[in-house]
């Protein structure tokens, strides 16, 4: 939103998209490798703290009397490559604080919890980026991210289990996974699905301008929201799942379902049909 409000270009905003790519998936790869060496819960902590540090330097940027544009990108990778660097050691930390026998519930609640947060954290972003002003939604973050730092203090130690037979680091360790993955052929199409989707077929660069030409600025937040509401709405009614067994003719549904309503959202008419298409089947759980 505050690179439209800056450059009122979509390639602009589109840019931003292409700068998080490249760390998603280098760090999010080494953060894997890290998760295996080290323990889990200095790395999620230390990287929380980065986070809360970011979003404060995006805070000051917008307070500036003249805001910059160069910092969106530098800071929005640094996030990006943060985050991905913390999500492996956090998805690995769940079966190491929830009995074996809790895990699907566990998993289900994480999931919903995760989509009510971004449901409530996108609608109100929206909500204040256009009204008060960025600086309220980095603030905002700013604190959450404090806030969040302060509870997983209070974890207790998560070492890694103890690796099995000669250690294997760095890019020895990412080239095994690769070599993992080509085996896996199931794993390797629902990797590829997903990453065509998020980076051909996800149009939030799109939604301050898609929004500003149907004539409703104010439902940005909601464009950000609808599709977590889809995901909520998914999990909630998502025990028919485990009866599906070809898993991939049901991701290549749901990719090809993806993208056809994100081609009906381009060509939305009103604000109630775009809305209606980000939000079902909600965003791809694949």
């Amino acid at each position: 939103m505050q690179a439209k409000q800056l450059t009122g270009s979509a390639f602009a905003v589109g840019l931003l998209g292409a700068v998080e790519l490249v760390p998603l998936v280098v760090f999010g790869l080494y953060g894997g490798v890290l998760a295996d060496r080290f323990d889990r819960r200095r790395l999620i902590v230390a990287c929380e703290a980065g986070l809360a540090c970011c979003a404060a330097l995006l805070m000051l940027n917008a307070l500036a009397p003249h805001p910059a544009v160069w910092p969106l990108y530098v800071v929005t990778a640094l996030m990006m490559a943060i985050a991905a660097l913390q999500r492996p050691s956090l998805d690995a930390s769940m079966p190491r604080v929830v009995p074996r026998d809790q895990l699907t519930a566990a998993a289900a609640l994480m999931s919903m919890s995760q989509n009510v947060s971004y449901l409530a954290g996108t609608t109100l972003g929206g909500v204040l980026a256009a009204g008060p002003g960025p600086e309220y939604v980095y603030g905002l973050d700013t604190v959450s991210a404090v806030i969040s730092f302060g509870f997983l203090w209070l974890v207790g130690p998560l070492p890694a289990p103890d690796a099995e037979g000669q250690p294997v680091t760095g890019l020895r360790s990412i080239a095994a996974g690769f070599g993992y993955a080509r085996k896996r052929q199931d794993l390797l199409g629902s990797y590829l699905a997903d990453l065509s989707a998020m980076t051909l077929a996800y149009p939030n660069a799109l939604f301050p301008f898609v929004a500003a030409d149907l004539h409703a600025q104010w439902a940005v937040g909601l464009m950000f929201a609808a599709p977590f509401a889809g995901a909520l709405a998914i999990t909630v009614v998502s025990g028919w799942m485990g009866r599906v067994r070809r898993h991939g003719l049901a991701i290549a549904i749901a990719a090809v379902t993806w993208g056809l309503l994100v081609t009906c959202f381009g060509l939305a008419p009103d604000i109630a049909v775009a809305l209606g298409c980000l939000c079902w089947p909600g965003r791809p759980t694949w």
